[in-house]
Order: C-alpha cells, then sequence, then structure tokens
C-alpha cells in the first residue's frame, strides 16, 4: 500500500506542475497528504530503510513544492 500511495503523490506532485493539470490538484490537499504519508512512512522507518529513503524523498518533492511539512514525528 505506502508504495502506490509513495507513487501516487510524485504523479500528483507532477500533475501540480503542469499547467494544463494544475487546477486539477488543490496545493491544501496535496500538502495534507504529502503530511500525513510522510508522517506515516516516519513511522514505520524503524523497520525499514527503504521506507525512511521514501519519507526523505517525499520531503523533498514537498519543499520544491514550497510546502512547509513537519519532520518530527512528535508533531503534524
Amino acid at each position: 500500500m505506502y508504495d502506490r500511495q509513495f507513487g501516487n503523490l510524485l504523479v500528483l506532485q507532477a500533475a501540480s506542475q503542469s499547467p494544463t493539470l494544475k487546477s486539477m490538484v488543490p496545493p491544501h490537499v496535496l500538502a495534507e497528504l504529502f503530511q500525513k504519508t510522510i508522517y506515516w512512512l516516519q513511522t514505520l522507518s524503524p523497520i525499514s530503510s527503504a521506507l525512511r529513503h521514501d519519507a526523505q524523498i517525499l520531503e523533498n518533492a514537498a519543499a520544491k513544492l514550497d510546502f512547509q511539512i513537519s519532520t518530527s514525528l512528535g508533531r503534524r
């Protein structure tokens, strides 16, 4: 499941940057999806270095969209 959500977010990030598709991806919804998915991946990262790496990739993707994403497990 996490791999599908990870891929979906990357597709939505690309769509949000497209002149044709960006109106279909509300920025506030995309930011919330990034936040929730990163938090979830960070929660699971102690059991998998791949999940930790996926969280870092999404953090970088969110930063490119100028989203303020909390990367601490204690904050949401």
